[in-house]
C-alpha cells in the first residue's frame, strides 16, 4: 500500500525496528472525518520478492519442456505493538473500557483512503460490533473511539463514534510499529513452456502455497504470436532459435 510503503520509507529506522519512542499527540480531530475515513479500514500485509529466475526485460535461453518462470513471494505483516500495558478509559460507565497489552502485536489496519494518516487497532464489542481503537503516526492511541456494525439482511453498516473522550494510562504510554516478515507464508509461481506440434505453443502455470500446489492453468498459443503472449497477468516475448531453443524475455509481470 503506497501509504504504508510511504510512512515506512520516512519513518526513522528505530521507529521500523520498533526500538524509539514516540512524540504524543492525542489530539486526532476524528470529528472532521466523514465517515469513510473514520471507517473504511483493512489488513492488509506487504508482500516482497524471496526470488525468481528472470529479470523484467532481460532475454535469456529456454529449451521446449523448461521452465519459462519461477518466481517466490513472501509476506509483511505489519503491527502495532504497547511498550507498556494500557488501560483505555472513556470515562463513561456504558463505554467498554480496553486493555492492551505491553509487546502483544497488534494487526494494524490502514484507511483505504492514504490520506488519513491514522491506523486502527480493531477489538471486539460484542454483538456483531467492531470497536475501532484510532492510532495516530507518532503512534498514540486517539481520544475517541468508533464503532462499526457489519451489514446483517436487511440492515445497514451502522458506524458512529463512541461517547466520551477516552484517555489511555499511563498518559504517555506509546505504540510501536512493527513490520514482521511472517515465516509461515510461501507462495510461489512456476510456468513451463511446451511445444505442441508444429505450429503451437503451451504454457501451464502452477501456483504453490506453504507448498502445496494449489491451482494449474494452461493455454495454448499459436507459434507465429510467441513474440507477444499475455498469460495470467505476465507478458513474454519468445523467439526460436536455430538450435530449437528459444530467447525469452519477461516483459511484465502481475503485481
Amino acid at each position: 500500500m503506497p501509504f504504508i510503503k510511504s510512512f515506512l520509507k520516512q519513518a526513522p529506522a528505530c521507529l521500523v525496528l520498533g526500538t524509539c519512542a514516540l512524540a504524543h499527540a492525542a489530539d486526532c480531530n476524528i470529528e472532521a472525518l466523514n465517515n469513510a475515513q473514520r471507517y473504511n479500514y483493512r489488513y492488509t500485509p506487504t508482500y516482497f520478492e524471496v526470488g525468481k529466475n528472470y529479470e523484467l526485460g532481460t532475454p535469456f535461453t529456454l529449451k521446449p519442456g523448461g521452465q519459462l518462470v519461477y518466481r517466490k513471494i513472501g509476506r509483511k505483516d505489519l503491527f502495532l505493538v504497547p511498550e507498556t500495558n494500557i488501560v483505555y478509559d472513556p470515562g463513561w460507565f456504558l463505554s467498554i473500557t480496553f486493555r492492551l497489552m505491553a509487546g502483544q502485536k497488534y494487526p494494524a489496519e490502514a484507511n483505504r483512503d492514504k490520506r488519513v494518516p491514522l491506523y486502527v487497532i480493531r477489538q471486539s464489542g460484542g454483538q456483531g460490533n467492531s470497536q475501532l481503537l484510532y492510532v495516530n503516526q507518532q503512534g498514540f492511541l486517539c481520544e475517541r473511539v468508533g464503532s462499526y456494525s457489519e451489514p446483517s439482511g436487511d440492515f445497514r453498516p451502522i458506524p458512529t463514534l463512541v461517547k466520551g473522550n477516552y484517555t489511555s494510562t499511563p498518559t504517555e504510554a506509546h505504540l510501536l510499529l512493527q513490520e514482521e516478515v511472517d515465516p509461515k507464508f510461501s507462495s510461489a509461481t512456476a510456468i513451463t513452456l511446451e511445444e505442441e506440434g508444429a505450429s503451437m505453443l503451451k504454457l501451464t502455470l502452477n501456483q504453490f502455497s506453504a507448498g502445496e500446489l494449489k491451482r494449474t492453468v494452461s493455454k495454448q498459443f499459436d507459434r507465429n504470436a510467441a513474440d507477444d503472449l499475455q498469460f495470467e497477468g505476465w507478458h513474454f516475448a519468445l523467439h526460436k532459435q536455430n538450435d530449437g531453443s528459444y530467447r525469452a524475455t519477461v516483459v511484465a509481470q502481475p503485481e
